[in-house]
């Protein structure tokens, strides 16, 4: 069995906006054009569980 890579995107949540966006526009071309939306319709739930991390800003300190 071949392990898949796993990639990372970091989006902000206007980014993150426009991707759920763009996937559902894409699986509604599909659904109008009668194909099979199973990996697009998994990449969308991906993206809306997404967990949602906060950046911590560090100060800078002299050393």
């Amino acid at each position: 069995m071949k392990r898949e890579e796993k990639v990372t995107l970091t989006l902000d949540r206007y980014e993150h906006s426009i991707m759920i966006q763009a996937l559902h526009e894409l699986r509604n071309d599909m659904l109008a054009n009668h194909q099979i939306t199973d990996d697009v319709d998994d990449v969308l739930l991906k993206t809306f569980d997404a967990p949602v991390t906060k950046k911590v800003k560090w100060r800078d300190e002299a050393r």
